[in-house]
Order: structure tokens, then C-alpha cells, then sequence
């Protein structure tokens, strides 16, 4: 059996370091941080023993093993992490957002394929197909609620014959206004200010 190589303090806390660093971004969690930098995950938890509070440092309350720099610099990374965790997520939502109000192109491409006597697949044509996905009306109508709280409301109608039905308050909008109506809107997502 493989014994393990005993780290120095000063290697412990460079390990960690790179653990930590990897963390704070948001994208990864810990156990896979300490995978990338060749650290056992029960082995980084026994030198942060993160579940210790500052009355239990001063007093000498942790096991052996401890470390109290790779301690306070996995508090941080925790605080870092879920800070850039929250903005990589919002930053992925606007981004969605974006693409359900101005909908999108795509190209996709058809294969025609027959087999011939032997069994043996021969392609015989490919189309290139031009696609559009249209604005997601829900997504318009979400984020004008977000952004002109004031300006826009949703009002549900009742018909005469009992259904009900959701007014957006677009349908006296020509063509050209709703255009300019989402690029107005396209604006304010892509501006710094928070939805």
C-alpha cells in the first residue's frame, strides 16, 4: 500500500491556495477544486476544520492537522464563491433573457442518406435549413413587469361569454413601436443596472 507524502505547513497552505483561488470563482465546488490541485477532499476539510468558531481557535479546540490560514482563507473563498456563484448566474440569465426577447437564427442541416445493395450507408443530399425562433412573448411581458414597474400592468379582461383573457397593453402597438419597444428593452438588460 502507498503511504502518503507528509506536506510541509508552508506546501499545505499553497495547496490551498490554488483550492481556494479555483472555489472563489463560483463555478466549481470544493470537492472538485481539491481533485484538480491533487488534494483529498477529508484531508483539505481536516486542515480549514471550517466549523470552527474564532473562541474555539484562541482556546486551542481543534484537532491536529489545523491550519489557520488555509482556515481564514477558506472563509473567504466560501464568501467569494457565493458571491460570484449569484453574479455567473445572473450574468447566464440576462444572456437567456436576452436571446427569448430578441429570438434567434439558427442553422441546421438535413442529411438524406440510402443504403446500397450491400447494406453500406451512400449520402445522397444535405440541406442547410435556416431557422427562426420568434420573441417568447412571456419573456417580454416578465421583463417589462421587471423594469417598468410602475409604467406597466398586467390587466385580466372578462369576455361576454365568461372566458378570461390576459391583456399586455401591446395590442394597440403598430409593428414599428413594438420594434423599438424591445430594443428599448434590449437596452436596459444589456445597461450595469441590476433587474
Amino acid at each position: 500500500m502507498k503511504s502518503k507524502v507528509k506536506l510541509t505547513k508552508s506546501e499545505r497552505i499553497e495547496k490551498a491556495k490554488r483550492i481556494c483561488e479555483l472555489y472563489s470563482s463560483g463555478e466549481f465546488t470544493i470537492k472538485s477544486c481539491c481533485a484538480a490541485v491533487g488534494v483529498d477532499y477529508s484531508t483539505f476539510q481536516h486542515w480549514t476544520q471550517s466549523h470552527l468558531t474564532d473562541s474555539d481557535i484562541k482556546l486551542g479546540n481543534y484537532r491536529r492537522g489545523f491550519v489557520l490560514d488555509v482556515h481564514l482563507m477558506y472563509k473567504k473563498a466560501i464568501i467569494e464563491n457565493d458571491l460570484n456563484f449569484k453574479l455567473l448566474i445572473k450574468h447566464t440569465a440576462r444572456q437567456g433573457l436576452l436571446l427569448r426577447i430578441a429570438g434567434t437564427e439558427y442553422e441546421e442541416i438535413q442529411e438524406e442518406e440510402k443504403l446500397d445493395k450491400n447494406g453500406n450507408l451512400i449520402p445522397v443530399s444535405r440541406k442547410r435549413i435556416h431557422k427562426r425562433v420568434l420573441p417568447d412573448v412571456t419573456a417580454l411581458i416578465f421583463s417589462l413587469k421587471t423594469l417598468e414597474k410602475d409604467n406597466f400592468q398586467e390587466k385580466i379582461t372578462h369576455n361576454l361569454n365568461g372566458s378570461f383573457g390576459i391583456s399586455t397593453g401591446f395590442e394597440h402597438l403598430t409593428l414599428s413601436e413594438l420594434q423599438e419597444k424591445k430594443r428599448e428593452l434590449e437596452e436596459q438588460l444589456n445597461s450595469d443596472g441590476d433587474l
